[in-house]
């Protein structure tokens, strides 16, 4: 069902594991609770939509909009979100783990006390993005921009940071174990 319309549909709880809904529509739709486990989604827009607590694990989402989605206490475990549009986005306690974000936009997104445990954010845009409290233990971070980020009481244990920009980022309290990786301008020391 490729390039379906569903701006504003209520799909609460809906069972979608392994759809194929690329290139479709879901703005400001609620799918609080749905279950789209492995689904093909790949450039769905999913603007102003609410997904909260939903399980999106192992699924394709590159190229999709987020943009001021609601995807709180969310699974996206292992998920596809290589290149996505997460701006403004609520990703609180939200479950990122060995998900690939590569060159993805993650500007002003909200992220506190998320999991992105092994998490590949190669390039990824999280330019203002808070994210206090979260976990990125050997998440990959190279080239990516963390300018003014706010990362206090983080867990970057092991983090690839190689060419990271963590200029004004503010990491009171982080854990910087065996982080990788040379920071230009020091943004690594600021504690």
């Amino acid at each position: 069902m490729e390039h379906a319309t569903f701006t504003g549909a209520s799909l609460v709880g809906a069972q979608l594991a392994g759809a194929r809904l690329e290139a479709s529509t879901l703005e400001a739709a609620t799918l609080d609770k749905a279950r789209l486990t492995g689904a093909q989604l790949r450039y769905v827009n999913f603007k102003r939509a609410r997904l909260d607590d939903a399980d999106l694990s192992w699924s394709v989402l590159s190229g999709a909009n987020f943009k001021q989605a609601s995807l709180k206490n969310a699974i996206l475990f292992g998920a596809d979100l290589n290149g996505v549009q997460l701006h403004e986005a609520q990703l609180e306690r939200t479950d990122l783990s060995e998900s690939w974000l590569q060159s993805a936009n993650l500007t002003w997104t909200w992220m506190k006390e998320s999991t992105l445990r092994n998490a590949h954010l190669e390039h990824a845009i999280l330019r203002d993005a808070r994210l206090e409290g979260a976990t990125l233990a050997n998440a990959w971070l190279d080239g990516a921009v963390l300018e003014n980020a706010y990362l206090q009481n983080s867990n970057l244990t092991a983090a690839r940071l190689k060419h990271a920009n963590l200029r004004h980022a503010y990491l009171q309290r982080s854990d910087l174990t065996r982080v990788r990786g040379r920071v230009p301008g020091g943004g690594v020391a600021r504690r």
